[in-house]
């Protein structure tokens, strides 16, 4: 994992391009991917390259140098997060997750063991949920934490923002002093979960793909 946001924007970058060396190029990003797909977009940018298609998924930009929820510097607090965005994930938004009973524990196994415990007695099924996976997602969201957000950058695309129902804001909103070419708003059915699952992420992929063939992608 990079050690810093713009080394990790810069290796995003060299692997795009390995890929795909010449643009135009498309890309989004859900929730704190969002903010990194803008970055990379702006660094393609300074090369000359054209970014054909940016799309933001649920992403509403922080205040330079603060990091996302997910990536506290607390493990119970990250724990936590996963926990509970499981939970959404698998049809459980309402599921209680008492912090007391973690915090409790002897250390960051143990939480993960009664986290999936609590998720099977829910009717999730063992086999989609290992303990490895969410020992990796916090593993993921320990390294987060070390990339503090950057400023946002001043793109030439135009700049397609999705906000999900669960939300009063309008997150476009939020995004237009970033783009030259302009922000066009979508609204999306679910929450900031629910919006990538089942029939919610079907409708959003549906949409995505109107977007980019507007795009000329």
């Amino acid at each position: 994992m990079p050690g810093s946001f713009d080394a990790l924007v810069a290796e995003s970058v060299a692997r795009i391009r390995r890929h795909q060396p010449q643009g135009p190029y498309a890309l989004a990003g859900h929730s704190y991917g969002g903010v990194l797909a803008a970055h990379i977009a702006a660094r393609l940018e300074a090369t000359g390259a054209q970014v054909q298609f940016l799309g933001v998924l649920d992403t509403v930009p922080m205040p330079a140098g603060e990091v996302p929820v997910a990536a506290a510097q607390d493990p119970l607090v990250r724990c936590m997060y996963i926990g509970k965005a499981c939970a959404h994930a698998f049809g459980l938004p309402h599921l209680a997750l008492d912090e007391s009973m973690f915090r409790a524990l002897p250390d960051q196994q143990a939480c993960f063991a009664l986290m999936r415990n609590l998720l099977l007695e829910n009717g999730v099924d063992p086999a989609v949920l290992e303990l490895e996976q969410l020992q990796m997602l916090e593993r993921s969201f320990a390294c987060l934490a070390l990339l503090p957000v950057a400023a946002l950058p001043q793109l030439r695309c135009k700049l397609e923002v999705w906000t999900s129902e669960a939300h009063e804001a309008d997150f476009a909103q939020e995004w237009q002093s970033s783009s030259a070419g302009g922000v066009v708003s979508h609204r999306c059915q679910g929450d900031h979960l629910s919006m990538l699952h089942a029939e919610h992420g079907r409708a959003l992929a549906q949409a995505l793909a109107v977007a980019m063939r507007g795009s000329g992608v």
